[in-house]
C-alpha cells in the first residue's frame, strides 16, 4: 500500500513539475524584462489554470509589456486570477476598469468560459479545430483536401498562429508586416481590415479560426 502511494506521489510530482517550472520561468523572465520569453512560459501554464500565470500574463495585457495593449484579455486573465485568490489580481483588475467598454468585458466573459472550459476537459485553452467543418469537406463527401493543413494549425502555439497569420494577411494584401510571429500594432490592424471587408466580427484577435479562415480566402 505504501509502495502504492509513494508511487502516486512521484507520478503528481513528475507530472506537476514541468508546469511549474513554465511558471517560475515566466515570472522570472518577465521581472527581467523578457517579455517575448515570459509569454512562451506564462499562456500555456495560464491556459491550464496557473493563478500566478494568469496574474502576470493579465499584467502583461495591461500595461503592453511585450504585446499591444488589450484591456479585454488583461481583465480575462486578471479575472481568472483574482477568482483563484490572487489578491494582486483583483487590484490589478480594478485598474483597469474605465478603460473596459461593455463590450470589452462581455468579450472578456466569453473568453474566460471557453478558457475554464477547455482546460477542464484538457485542452489548451486555445480556439480548437473543427475537424469536420461544412466548408472544409468537398461536394462529392471526400475527405478534405486541406486536413494536414488543419493538424497544422490545431498543435500551432501562439507565435507560430501569429507568422502564419502575418504570412496570409500579406499574401491577401492587408500590410502585417514581417511575418516574425510578434503581435503589434500592423498586425492587430491588418486582421481587422479583413475582418471588416469579410463582415466578421472586429475584435483583431489572433485564433485559429481566423486562420483558417485566411487560409481559405482569395486574394482579391
Amino acid at each position: 500500500m505504501r509502495a502504492l502511494l509513494a508511487c502516486g506521489i512521484a507520478v503528481l510530482v513528475w507530472t506537476a513539475t514541468p508546469a511549474m517550472a513554465g511558471v517560475d520561468e515566466g515570472i522570472a523572465a518577465y521581472q527581467a524584462g523578457e517579455y517575448d520569453q515570459a509569454l512562451t512560459e506564462l499562456e500555456p501554464a495560464a491556459r491550464q489554470g496557473d493563478a500566478q500565470a494568469q496574474y502576470y500574463l493579465g499584467t502583461m495585457y495591461a500595461e503592453g509589456q511585450g504585446v499591444l495593449r488589450d484591456p479585454s484579455l488583461a481583465h480575462t486573465w486578471l479575472t481568472l486570477a483574482a477568482n483563484q485568490g490572487v489578491t494582486e489580481a483583483l487590484f490589478a483588475k480594478a485598474r483597469i476598469g474605465d478603460s473596459l467598454s461593455q463590450r470589452d468585458i462581455v468579450t472578456s466573459l466569453r473568453r474566460q468560459n471557453e478558457i475554464l472550459t477547455a482546460s477542464a476537459e484538457g485542452g489548451s485553452g486555445q480556439d480548437e479545430v473543427a475537424m469536420a467543418s461544412p466548408a472544409a469537406a468537398s461536394s462529392d463527401g471526400s475527405a478534405p483536401a486541406q486536413t494536414a493543413a488543419v493538424d497544422d494549425i490545431a498543435s500551432m502555439g501562439r507565435r507560430d498562429l501569429v507568422r502564419n497569420i502575418q504570412q496570409e494577411l500579406n499574401r491577401l494584401g492587408y500590410s502585417a508586416g514581417k511575418p516574425d510571429g510578434l503581435y503589434g500594432p500592423s498586425t492587430r490592424s491588418a486582421i481587422e481590415g479583413f475582418q471588416k471587408d469579410r463582415d466578421q466580427s472586429v475584435d483583431g484577435e489572433v485564433t485559429a479560426d481566423l486562420l483558417r479562415a485566411l487560409r481559405s480566402a482569395e486574394a482579391g
